[in-house]
């Protein structure tokens, strides 16, 4: 009967999607996940086939406040480059505009001359892109990975270094003359949306080109060229929510070599976990284990709970020097986080069917997935294994899961999933990372490189309980400018349903949460209320046993995890209780948090802290993954979205969680 439930709540919640032509408008396909180990199985479409389209069509810049006007030329790079006509009668049409511009003007003798002769120019240009990217254009995705239409012998990566050669050679340097010599025709014709539109189009194909060829090793590398490449993907189980997402319940690996993949055994993250040789101990927001069970417990968590850390290259790092000291360790190349969200878009109403498991579509792939990892365990020594076949099931349906949508819905569902974090991904060599982050791949987000002060939520559910997949949350954001400063509050609220029984709950264990905020480095004066605020110190009086006695267990130090034991503090209320504490990343930026009992239909947290004087903009952002958030404004707050800057309330799931900017009037 609580299945059946479970199901009409995920049938209800899930809702129509739009293509990134009408702006990238949310789908709220909210559902259930539980132990969501089944999301790796589309991950590999995260790395290959966005990072594909990404280097070949379009670039996705960090350029957050210009995001609609580069979605704009990206979407139109990506139709030229499939529509050579198309892309012939948008010329003429931008050289009609031209001439008509100066056609009642007698001064521009021979200009016209001129335009025309250019673009001619532009014309043969435009013929070079499409005889120099159409080998790369016969590839298609299939559960092999890249394979060329026309002879499924020749390599990718083969004609992918071809492609990049012809552009450094000479094909960068003609574009970036044209776009040089059409300055004059922009500012002639600079009222034009048409022309506005298509010089866009040309400086984002010029970024993209100067990318790939900065980083044309990595491109290569990544792919495979030069040797098997590993991808080591975890998957984040929303309904023990993490910072970054999840808690991390299984990963599985793939080899990557010259195009091709090859699905590796998939495995339960406590495979390496209890095998680590020298333990990595664990964030210290998990020492709340002491207060119920006793110190030892402080130090078993390891890498599982590693990723508290909103910026997710720090979470990465802690979680890579974690596995690399296990007994099952193996070279990694690539490190992806996910969250259930892209899976399930991308499902759609698509089902397929695996032997031993059944038909799988997006509205029993869950409970599915829960069965076979956690309740009916058919292999006690690896309970994840049938990831495995479910992955490359999902990769055999390829083709036909491609065609449900036409390519601009599938660049516009990834550019979404990379922006509300639905997808991470981070690499432990320096040259990967560089591009990466370069290219837009890796989200920057809450890392403290922003010139606007931002706020991230961060909720940990660490009884197990698996409330994230049932409760929503409410955030109310207020600011009001002081003589001191601008004092922000942030109202937080999570429901929790009636006479539910949480799937999984852990028997007699009393239900705690970490709840925090992620605040700039320069914010001041901290204040925590909650009427479920349990009064538990954050790392003391662990603080000596963390330090003094870790070596005695044979603990590696990690300077990320060094660092917050040593900045934190408690907070202390009018009787002498901690009803919150305070930290440092070392990144820089500072994090409020408070531990609270949540087994109430209703739990609420209150933070506030001062800005400095002048603040006129911040950034808020709700945590990956985590279902039915919404956000409202108090007075003198607008959000700076010009799709909701009518409003002072969103349910937006992909603005809250890639960071919605807020004007403080």
């Amino acid at each position: 009967m609580a299945s059946r439930v479970k199901y009409k709540q995920v049938k209800k919640r899930i809702k129509n999607k739009t293509s990134l032509l009408s702006g990238l408008s949310v789908i709220k396909n909210h559902s259930k996940n539980y132990f969501f180990t089944c999301f790796t199985s589309f991950a590999i479409l995260a790395v290959i086939l966005v990072s594909f389209l990404l280097n070949l069509h379009y670039t996705y810049t960090s350029a957050r406040e210009k995001i609609a006007e580069i979605q704009t030329s990206l979407v139109a790079l990506f139709e030229f480059s499939n529509d050579s006509e198309k892309l012939k009668t948008e010329i003429n049409l931008i050289e009609q505009s031209l001439l008509e511009v100066i056609a009642p003007t007698s001064s521009f003798v021979g200009l016209e001359e001129k335009i025309r002769k250019d673009f001619n120019e532009l014309r043969k240009l435009a013929s070079k892109w499409f005889e120099t990217i159409l080998p790369l254009k016969q590839y298609k995705l299939t559960a092999k990975g890249l394979v060329k239409s026309i002879n499924e012998h020749q390599v990718f990566t083969d004609d992918l270094e071809v492609f990049l050669r012809t552009l450094e050679n000479n094909l960068l340097k003609e574009t970036r003359n044209i776009l040089n010599k059409f300055d004059l025709y922009f500012n002639l014709a600079k009222t034009n949306n048409r022309v506005l539109a298509f010089r866009n189009l040309l400086q984002n194909l010029v970024f993209l080109a100067d990318l790939v060829v900065e980083h044309q090793q990595a491109v290569l590398g990544l792919f495979g060229h030069f040797g098997f490449q590993k991808l080591l993907i975890f998957n984040q189980n929303i309904g023990e929510a993490r910072p970054t997402g999840g808690f991390i319940g299984s990963y599985i690996s793939i080899d990557l070599h010259k195009g091709r993949i090859n699905v590796n055994e998939s495995n339960s993250i406590y495979h390496p976990d209890n095998s680590i040789s020298e333990s990595l101990y664990t964030h210290p927001a998990t020492t709340y284990y002491g207060w119920f069970w006793g110190l030892d417990n402080t130090y078993s968590h390891g890498i599982r709970n590693s990723n508290y850390i909103p910026c997710f290259a720090n979470s990465a790092k802690i979680l890579y020097d974690g596995f690399v000291t296990s007994k099952h360790s193996f070279k990694v190349d690539l490190i992806i986080f996910i969250t259930p969200q892209l899976l399930l878009d991308v499902m759609g109403d698509f089902s397929f069917e695996i032997e031993g498991v059944g038909e799988l579509n997006s509205r029993n792939i869950m409970d599915k997935i829960e069965i076979l990892t956690g309740l009916k365990i058919e292999d006690k020594n690896n309970p994840k294994k049938k990831i495995k076949d479910i992955l490359e099931g999902l990769l055999v349906s390829l083709p036909i899961i491609l065609e449900q949508r036409s390519s601009l819905e599938w660049i516009s569902l990834f550019l979404r999933a990379l922006s509300a974090r639905d997808i991470q991904i981070w690499s432990p060599h320096t040259h990967y990372q560089n591009f990466l982050e370069k290219s837009g791949l890796t989200n920057q987000a809450l890392c403290n490189t922003s010139n606007i002060p931002e706020i991230g939520f961060m909720l940990a559910n660490i009884s197990g309980d698996k409330r994230g997949t049932i409760t929503n949350s409410d955030f109310n954001i207020f600011a009001e400018k002081l003589s001191q400063g601008v004092l922000v509050t942030v109202k937080f609220k999570q429901n929790l349903p009636s006479n539910i029984d949480l799937p999984r709950g852990f028997a007699g264990f009393r239900s705690i949460n970490f709840v925090g905020l992620q605040i700039p480095q320069e914010a001041t004066d901290f204040n925590i209320n909650s009427p479920q605020a349990v009064y538990v110190p954050f790392s003391k009086p662990y603080h000596d046993i963390m330090f003094k006695k870790r070596w005695n267990k044979g603990m590696v130090s990690n300077p990320q995890l060094d660092h917050i034991i040593l900045t934190s503090y408690n907070l202390y209320d009018d009787r002498g209780n901690p009803p919150g504490f305070a930290y440092s990343h070392l990144n820089g930026s500072q994090v409020l948090g408070v531990y609270i009992s949540d087994y109430q239909e209703l739990t609420e947290v209150e933070f506030s802290f001062l800005l400095p004087k002048g603040t006129n903009l911040i950034r808020f952002y709700g945590q990956p993954g985590l279902r039915e958030p919404s956000v409202g404004l108090g007075k003198n707050l607008t959000f700076v979205d010009k799709q909701l800057s009518a409003n002072t309330y969103t349910n937006d799931y992909y603005k809250i969680h890639s960071g919605l900017l807020i004007r403080i009037g």
